[in-house]
């Protein structure tokens, strides 16, 4: 085993944590990030790509994925995008789908090679090129080392942009700040670090006494070769998951840690692009950001709670009714209904343009086939995104007039509060004004 994948390099334009970093802490573990490791990574079969650095970081951003997705704490529509992109993969620990991230990516755009990376450059990495799914570049014993490093190639690079164009962009993805930059070891500062997110943490790493459960004490003065994943601890020292096995190691009380580095993920949301005709203020995207969440309160609504459309009513959302396809056509339409009626003005929107879009969007979404929708039939089901989108060309219209019209912009307010207050009777009621307003065209 060869270690020099480490550069313990500060700059003079890092965070550190106490000092300087705009980083607020929020425990969201007990310091333990076991249960959010799916994956044990090699960084060496045959060949040793010197890639610790970056294994690391990777598996950091993987397992807090892996914890928003456990807790909660990602929605519908994005998960269904991670499961479009390709990021959750069956080949884990458990056999089940979880969040992988490919770290051959990340350690071909730091440009470094084989030549080690600072603790810092793997976040820097992913907040300007973006992450791609594990099974797009994959890393097995198959892999020989000209393959590992060859160019991204532009359909790959564009995928990962738009991956992190999607999520929101660099500042929405991840932050980043020392917790130990170079400072005597300090093991009650990394349990409470720990509770955000795990450390990456930079230790001399000596074969072969290192591939051990408990490797040596090394003397103190010798500098850090070599990155793991410090993710849980006792009473006789600090755990981290390593890329040689045995992948779970303890260093004992004593083993010096003089460098720790921290990525915190933020919470990852699909964040749609801001239409043209709204100016990019800060007060109009936590609009749209309200809209967006009431779209996923719409959707949840009128989604069977289970089996299929077809099912017994008794499973379905309280809001179906015999005749689906209006119930819901009233649901996703009330907004702009109540709107021009309140307001006199369709403007951009017309009532064809709105009957042809949610009719085609409840065809695709449901697989409902009826003379009404005739031509729509057997049309393949959406994915969330193509929905979205669907739904932004007409709330692009129809706000770029409340945002310019004082009157407009209370009435879509106390329209969004209602729904939030009262979701299910208020969209219901909504429903129902919607359909008789068609119905009397």
């Amino acid at each position: 085993m060869e270690h020099r994948c480490v550069i313990a390099w500060p700059r003079e334009t890092d965070y550190i944590k106490g000092i300087n970093s705009p980083i607020v802490f929020k425990a969201v573990t007990d310091g333990d990030w076991r249960p959010y490791e799916k994956f044990f990574e090699r960084q060496k079969f045959t060949w040793e790509t010197d890639g610790c650095v970056v294994f690391t970081d990777q598996e950091s951003f993987d397992a807090q994925v892996e914890r928003q997705i456990q807790a909660g704490e990602i929605d519908a529509p994005t998960l269904e995008f991670f499961n479009q992109m390709g990021f959750m993969d069956t080949n884990s620990l458990d056999g089940k789908a979880h969040f992988h991230s490919s770290v051959r990516f990340i350690q071909v755009m730091t440009g470094n090679g084989r030549n080690g990376n600072p603790l810092q450059t793997p976040a820097d990495v992913m907040r300007e090129y973006g992450i791609l799914p594990w099974t797009d570049l994959l890393f097995d014993a198959s892999i020989t080392l000209d393959e590992y490093f060859a160019p991204i190639p532009q359909n790959l690079l564009d995928k990962a942009a738009m991956i992190l164009k999607t999520l929101g962009g660099a500042d929405r993805l991840l932050d980043s700040h020392w917790i130990n930059a170079g400072g005597e070891t300090n093991t009650s500062a990394m349990d409470e670090a720990r509770k955000q997110a795990p450390l990456t943490i930079a230790i001399f790493a000596e074969a072969p006494s290192w591939n051990a459960v408990n490797p040596p004490i090394p003397t103190p003065t010798l500098t850090g070769n070599h990155a793991v994943l410090n993710d849980w601890s006792d009473a006789n020292g600090e755990w981290c998951l390593d890329h040689y096995p045995p992948f779970e190691k303890e260093l004992l009380t004593g083993y010096p840690i003089h460098y720790v580095y921290q990525l915190v993920v933020n919470p990852l949301s699909i964040v749609p692009v801001l239409p043209a005709t709204i100016a990019p203020t800060q007060a109009n995207v936590d609009i749209l950001a309200k809209i967006l969440a009431l779209y996923q309160k719409l959707v949840a609504l009128i989604q069977p709670k289970v089996g299929s459309i077809t099912s017994s009513k008794m499973n379905l959302s309280t809001l179906w009714t015999y005749t689906k396809h209006t119930a819901a056509a009233g649901i996703i339409i009330a907004l702009p209904i109540v709107y021009n009626l309140a307001m006199n003005k369709w403007g951009d929107i017309t009532v064809g343009a709105i009957m042809t879009l949610v009719y085609a969007w409840l065809c695709k979404r449901f697989g409902i086939a009826s003379q009404t929708l005739g031509a729509a039939k057997g049309v393949t089901p959406p994915t969330s995104q193509e929905v979205m989108q669907d739904l932004w060309n007409g709330i692009d219209s129809l706000f770029s007039y409340a945002f310019s019209n004082p009157i407009g912009a209370i009435i879509a307010f106390i329209v969004i509060a209602l729904l939030f207050i009262a979701p299910e009777i208020s969209i219901l009621l909504l429903g129902i004004i919607a359909v008789a307003y068609f119905m009397t065209k």
